[in-house]
């Protein structure tokens, strides 16, 4: 079975960056026009929005390619097989995870937005898995969720309910076939 990523969703992430850099340049310049040579307090200020300016920049980007790998990628999808699941919704997936190594599938609330949250037995592999660039948000995860897979429900075009129920039932298939 094969549940495809939400093409739809308007990139959120990606836009309030994109402001929030072009209102932070816009400061950098003001501060700029009008610095002291006098006091220190001008140049702590314009190091501290450059440095802000630096990080909003890089979430957007990040909020950018993740938009376009689920938007246009055909294989933005989750795949649900009797081995296990294919997870290659966003650029931070997981990959192949054995129906063995899921331990519990929970569905959690977070700022109004529903998370399938699917736990594992060796939550560190799935993190040393990955590129050393993408463990960080799998951390973040990890942390927040208790497991570093996690599946969002507007990234999906299905609803996190059905999903769980079916994860559940095949997961049970494989148990007794086992």
């Amino acid at each position: 079975m094969t549940i495809p990523a939400n093409r739809k969703r308007f990139p959120v992430v990606f836009v309030s960056g994109l402001l929030a850099s072009v209102l932070l340049i816009l400061l950098i310049i003001d501060t700029l026009k009008h610095f002291n040579d006098k006091g220190h307090a001008d140049s702590i200020l314009i190091g501290a929005y450059i440095g802000l300016t630096f990080w909003v920049v890089i979430l957007t980007v990040i909020a950018l390619l993740e938009y376009i790998k689920t938007t246009f990628s055909k294989q933005a999808v989750l795949i649900i097989t009797d081995k296990g699941i294919h997870d290659n919704l966003s650029i931070f997936s997981v990959g192949d995870i054995s129906w063995a190594e899921i331990t519990d599938l929970r569905i959690v609330k977070l700022l109004r937005t529903d998370f399938l949250v699917i736990s594992v037995t060796n939550p560190q592999s799935f993190i040393h898995r990955i590129s050393k660039l993408k463990q960080r948000p799998l951390k973040s995860y990890l942390k927040k969720f208790g497991s570093p897979i996690v599946i969002s429900q507007r990234r999906i075009n299905y609803n996190l309910e059905d999903l769980k129920e079916i994860l559940l039932n095949t997961k049970a298939g494989y148990i007794n076939v086992s």
